[in-house]
């Protein structure tokens, strides 16, 4: 299994995730990732695991399934998946793809990720393509653009009350 840093510590479920590949058993892999899927949150995490596994035959229904998530814990492993170095299209798109369906769930994660050396073109486009915002690849100006953009997404926090610093959104007056 390959991890993107040879430190990562090992998550939930990501012991069960090398022995059911170890096995080779398209039912049972199956039947694991959509028992993943269904656990809902605690899943995401291994479910993105799944995505590290080299010659696993299923990582097109392991992307689709983790752009469905809303959960920023997707988005390494896509990222991942969005490896520039390797020229792989069919694997990069998908993952792409996804993220782009996580729109401004992934946003915050996607930004964090710029100075990947493997990813970040990609990670600028398709931070362009979710925000509209035309930063390129600088972090800071992404960070701090998002301190002020993420107080006009209620729907990224629990409880919209509690925003960062505790307050309100700005007021949107007009068409854009």
């Amino acid at each position: 299994l390959e991890k993107p840093e040879a430190a990562e510590p090992e998550r939930p479920f990501l012991l069960a995730v090398r022995r059911f590949h170890e096995l080779k058993d398209r039912k049972l892999a199956l039947s694991i990732i959509d028992q993943l899927d269904a656990m809902g949150t605690p899943g995401v995490a291994a479910l993105g695991q799944v995505l590290y596994i080299q010659d696993f035959g299923y990582h097109d229904h392991v992307i689709s399934l983790l752009a469905t998530k809303r959960d920023s814990r997707a988005v390494p492993p896509l990222i991942h998946k969005m490896n520039r170095f390797k020229f792989e299209y069919r694997v990069q798109m998908p993952a792409h793809h996804a993220l782009l369906q996580l729109g401004w769930y992934a946003v915050e994660e996607l930004i964090n990720h710029l100075d990947d050396k493997a990813a970040g073109i990609w990670i600028s486009w398709t931070l362009r393509k979710i925000t509209g915002n035309t930063a390129g690849t600088q972090k800071r100006k992404w960070h701090d653009w998002w301190k002020t953009e993420k107080l006009r997404h209620p729907e990224l926090f629990d409880d919209p009350e509690e925003r960062p610093g505790g307050s309100k959104p700005p007021v949107v007056t007009g068409d854009k």
